[in-house]
């Protein structure tokens, strides 16, 4: 096998590091071209067809097993009135079972000899902390069981009595009742679509103003959607908790659950290049 080498004579290397070096200059004192950002916004709003509930069922015994069995029996409960209201079990997401202690209350010495916090029920060790490097740990004095469900009813005029009987079926927390439309995805691109035209109509005016066109399009980002719920009514508070009931969910303005509407809006960054920038008198 031959090889052949070449000699590259020194005089042209120099010539083409020279002319790179070069380039690179007359690039970095060019000036930026020159550049117009705008914004472009769409929204539309749509007819809720479905109504999604989220809700949970929380149980409390002194053990982990009771917790748990209540809880169990209660679930069943739930998607046994669910399923006697026609309720597919596509239409109901649940959680796996969660299970924490609980743990007594503190209650503060300050004024008695002290300032430190104890716990009402019995401690793990030295009560006083004498002798002991750790804080006392309070003992666990039960344990509560929680499954969270999200519950679609796409019969709007059975929602409210869904709803309640829900409430009398095991559910005891209620964290948010929520309009939606079974179309919102199929809008979301023509809305997208929207906003784009929007901004390039609006850079197009700007540019005319100013005499200069638009040549091209540098970047685009920020491309953002959001859905405008009417808000939930008639939560249950707090686990474990009924604070504030469902009553007025029911007491006023009756046809908001059957003619609720949701507004989606889109929004995009859009930065163009400018052409024919030269302002002449």
């Amino acid at each position: 096998m031959m090889f052949r080498s070449f000699f590259v004579p020194r005089s042209f290397t120099i010539l083409v590091v020279a002319m790179n070096a070069l380039l690179n200059v007359n690039a970095v004192g060019q000036e930026p071209k020159p550049t117009i950002s705008v914004k472009g916004e769409a929204e539309m709003s749509l007819l809720a067809d479905e109504i999604v509930i989220h809700a949970s069922i929380e149980s409390r015994a002194k053990t982990a097993a009771d917790a748990c069995k209540d809880n169990r029996e209660k679930s069943r409960l739930l998607l046994d009135f669910l399923k006697s209201w026609s309720i597919d079990e596509k239409q109901i997401r649940t959680d796996l079972l969660s299970i924490d202690p609980i743990d007594p209350a503190p209650v503060s010495t300050k004024g008695m000899g002290g300032s430190k916090s104890q716990a009402k029920d019995d401690l793990f060790g030295d009560a006083s902390g004498e002798g002991n490097t750790l804080a006392p740990r309070p003992r666990t004095i039960g344990y509560t069981a929680f499954r969270n469900f999200a519950i679609v009813v796409k019969d709007l005029t059975k929602f409210e009595e869904i709803y309640q009987g829900i409430v009398e079926n095991g559910i005891n927390r209620v964290d948010n009742v929520e309009y939606r439309s079974s179309h919102e995805n199929e809008h979301r691109e023509k809305l997208r679509q929207q906003a784009v035209r929007v901004a390039k109509t609006r850079a197009q005016a700007t540019a005319h103003e100013l005499g200069a066109t638009l040549s091209a399009i540098k970047s685009i980002s920020n491309v953002s959607g959001r859905l405008i719920n009417p808000g939930s009514r008639g939560v249950l508070s707090g686990r474990g908790g009924m604070g504030g009931g469902y009553g007025d969910l029911f007491d006023s303005n009756e046809e908001s659950t059957r003619d609720g509407q949701i507004t989606l809006q889109s929004s995009v960054d859009v930065v163009f290049y400018l052409g024919n920038t030269d302002l002449k008198e």
